[in-house]
């Protein structure tokens, strides 16, 4: 079964990581965009099977995407992405719509598993490809992997041999390409990015 689903966050990087992701279990991205008005105008052009929402997002915006789709889409499910700092709601006269609510610190996979259980898809292919994380260099690539592993700035200096503040320097590099903002949007990048490098 093909599935329709929008991708709703604020962060560039995250939407393409988890929009290619999902893709590789037959699951069709109609768009991508940010948590700001161009939410509800994606809602009238498509006509998604799924939403996926993350924050930050304001709850004026969740309420009247819950209110659309009650009127437009019935049929269409929500998942919703949490993170540390921010939580998103649902609206509970519309918690038909709700799948599930997940952490942004969870694995890839969760995502994946969580959609299965109310749609039928399959499991992603060997063949996708993390291309977005193409724009790092191989040093700032493995930056990256050791915040995935929770490493502060001067645990990866140590590991690497290098100075804390050229780490400093790289995370930053790492957030401008992205388009990443914060540990824990950093965080969640680096582990979808291993996931990837993880797979036979």
């Amino acid at each position: 079964m093909d599935l329709d689903c929008i991708v709703i966050l604020q962060d560039r990087m995250l939407r393409e990581l988890i929009a290619r992701y999902i893709e590789s279990s037959r699951i069709t991205v109609k768009c991508c965009v940010d948590s700001g008005p161009e939410a509800l105008s994606a809602l009238t052009v498509y006509s998604p099977a799924l939403i996926i929402i993350g924050p930050p997002v304001h709850e004026m915006i969740v309420r009247s995407i819950a209110d659309k789709l009650n009127s437009n889409h019935p049929q269409a499910r929500v998942l919703l992405l949490a993170s540390e700092h921010t939580s998103v709601s649902w609206p509970k006269q519309h918690k038909n719509q709700l799948i599930d609510i997940l952490s942004y610190q969870e694995r890839p996979e969760a995502i994946i598993n969580s959609i299965a259980a109310n749609f039928q898809i399959s499991k992603p292919s060997s063949s996708y490809k993390t291309t977005v994380l193409d724009e790092l260099s191989a040093r700032e690539r493995e930056i990256l992997n050791f915040i995935g592993l929770a490493l502060t700035s001067k645990d990866i200096a140590n590991q690497l041999y290098i100075s804390e503040r050229t780490v400093e320097t790289h995370r930053r590099n790492i957030c401008r390409k992205l388009g990443v903002r914060g540990v824990s949007l950093m965080r969640q990048a680096a582990l979808l990015s291993q996931q990837e490098e993880n797979k036979p």
